[in-house]
Formats: structure tokens, C-alpha cells, sequence
């Protein structure tokens, strides 16, 4: 009896095995079969088949590829104008660099959105076919690096002048490079008193950092009254040889400047000046005066309302 079960058992056993191959082998022969068949052609199960770009009819497609001072992709805004043979163009499309954009079959001239803009001229689209215009590095990129008072970067704006029109051409922030078309270019660094740096020149792919280094010192003009009290005054600062005003603050608060010599004015009553106050970088420079309670200003007085009428 015992071994009438135990062959029971392993009969079923050995129909479920077989049950279990019988399963599993067209699948797995089923997977081998499309790897060989994709060996055979030559493919990798993954390959993907790039699709065939297609136009509309008297359609062509245009792309415009352009490179930063790095050799990176620069994603500009692109215009394109159908140029018509005679002295004008026409716009046509706005569209991104890097991107394909379909125009109808013509001669285009594009307008990049540069600092400044810049215009390439005479490009072909033709029906059906994709032009790429490849224009590489079009851009240079310029750094003008400079320090405040206390060693770290200074928070500044920088115009960008054209060297030979004098015309001002962007405006950038020190410490940061900017994307700038090739050429000469004067630059003035808005500290104050303002200072220029003359001849810079900007070249295609190449990176130029100007250096001013340490463009500030600070300056504290101290007033005090016959008690000893801070006086609170109006300043001028000066600049020896015009006289003209370079900086205007208030007293005993600390303020930077650009290093240099100066006349400080308190605009007490009568004014008081000390001249020729030197302003060194990265250091801090004091100009005390004495203040008088007769040499104050007179505080406004205020003047009483009208009555009403009852």
C-alpha cells in the first residue's frame, strides 16, 4: 500500500515538471528568436530609428547652431527676414538657435539677439531639405573682476562702451562674465567717483578678465557738538582740481569711495572744508570736525495751520 502512494506521488510529481518546461520554453524561445532575428539584421533590440524629417509642400527647414566663448551652445533668439534682392528684408519667423524652424523655400539674412545684435546675411533654404548654419563661437566673453572696501566682491554695474562710436553697448555687473560680440570697448565701472578702463578688447572664443582689483576705501566724515555729540550734517565730496561734486553723504556714517584725494565740505553754517583728505584702498579713512551749537543749522520751523472758518 505504502508503495502503491509513494509511486502515485511521484508520478504526479514528474507531470507537473513537464507541465512547468512545456510552459516556459516558448517564451524563452520566443525572446531568443527576436535577439537573433535582430542579430542577423545587425540592430540591437534598443536601436531606435530616427525619423525621416518631412516638409510641407514649398517648405524647407533651418537651423542655427551657435557656440558661446566656452565652445558650449548658446540658446540665442533668432529672427529671420526673407531677403527679397532689393534694399529691404521682411520678417518672417522668431525661433531659437539650436532648433530647427521651417520656412518656405527663399534667401534668408537672421538677426541673433547678441550683445550687441548681430546680422549673417544670404542663407539658403531649400525645399525639402533641412540647412543647418553652423556659426561656432561668435561670442567672446568679458570679466571685469573688482573688490570693495573689505576684500570681497564689489556689487557694481559696468557699461559697455563701443571704443570707436562712443555708444554704450550693454550694461553688465562686475564679478560676472558676460557674452559680448568681438571688438574694442571702453568700459565704465560705476563707482564714485566713476572710473573707465579704455581699450579693452574683446576676441571670438577667447575669454579677457580685467582685474581693478580693490575699487574702494571708506570714508567717515565725524562731527561732533561743544558737548560732544554727534551733530547731524550734510557732506560734499569734492574733487581738488574741478571742485565738482564726486560724492554727497551724511556725517559720522561710514561710506566707500574709490581711492583718491578729496575736499570735504560740512555743510554746517558757515560751511567748513578740510582739503586734500586721501582715500587709500582697502582702508578706512576719518575726517573729523568741530561743530558748534552757533554753526548748526537752525531747525525748520513749522508753520501753524490756517483756522478754520466757522
Amino acid at each position: 500500500m505504502k508503495t502503491r502512494i509513494l509511486i502515485i506521488v511521484v508520478a504526479v510529481a514528474a507531470a507537473a515538471l513537464a507541465i512547468i518546461f512545456i510552459l516556459h520554453r516558448p517564451l524563452s524561445g520566443g525572446k531568443a528568436a527576436k535577439k537573433a532575428a535582430a542579430s542577423v539584421r545587425g540592430e540591437s533590440p534598443k536601436t531606435i530609428v530616427p525619423a525621416k524629417k518631412t516638409f510641407q509642400k514649398g517648405m524647407g527647414g533651418l537651423t542655427v547652431s551657435i557656440k558661446n566663448a566656452a565652445n558650449k551652445p548658446q540658446y540665442l533668439r533668432i529672427k529671420a527676414f526673407n531677403a527679397d534682392g532689393k534694399k529691404t528684408s521682411i520678417f518672417v519667423a522668431a525661433f531659437g538657435a539650436e532648433r530647427m524652424k521651417e520656412l518656405p523655400a527663399g534667401r534668408y539674412d537672421i538677426e541673433l539677439d547678441t550683445v550687441p545684435a548681430q546680422i549673417y546675411k544670404g542663407i539658403e533654404v531649400k525645399e525639402g531639405k533641412e540647412t543647418v548654419e553652423d556659426l561656432g563661437p561668435i561670442t567672446g566673453s568679458l570679466t571685469v573682476k573688482a573688490l570693495n572696501s573689505k576684500k570681497k566682491e564689489a556689487s557694481v554695474s559696468v557699461k559697455i562702451i563701443n571704443a570707436k562710436s562712443d555708444i554704450m553697448v550693454a550694461v553688465i555687473a562686475a564679478n560676472r562674465p558676460a557674452e559680448i560680440v568681438p571688438g574694442v570697448y571702453n568700459a565704465d565701472i560705476e563707482t564714485l567717483p566713476r572710473q573707465t578702463i579704455k581699450d579693452i578688447r574683446v576676441d571670438g572664443g577667447k575669454e579677457t578678465v580685467v582685474d581693478l582689483g580693490v575699487v574702494y576705501g571708506t570714508l567717515t566724515v565725524k562731527a561732533l557738538d561743544d558737548n560732544g555729540k554727534e551733530a547731524r550734517l550734510g557732506v560734499r565730496i569734492k574733487n581738488p582740481a574741478s571742485s565738482a561734486i564726486v560724492a554727497s553723504t551724511i556725517t559720522n556714517r561710514l561710506f566707500e569711495i574709490s581711492p583718491g584725494e578729496y575736499d570735504v565740505e560740512v555743510l554746517s553754517a558757515p560751511v567748513q572744508t578740510k582739503k586734500g583728505v586721501k582715500v587709500n584702498a582697502a582702508e578706512d579713512t576719518t575726517a573729523e570736525f568741530s561743530i558748534s551749537a552757533m554753526s548748526q543749522p537752525a531747525p525748520a520751523q513749522r508753520i501753524p495751520a490756517p483756522a478754520k472758518k466757522r
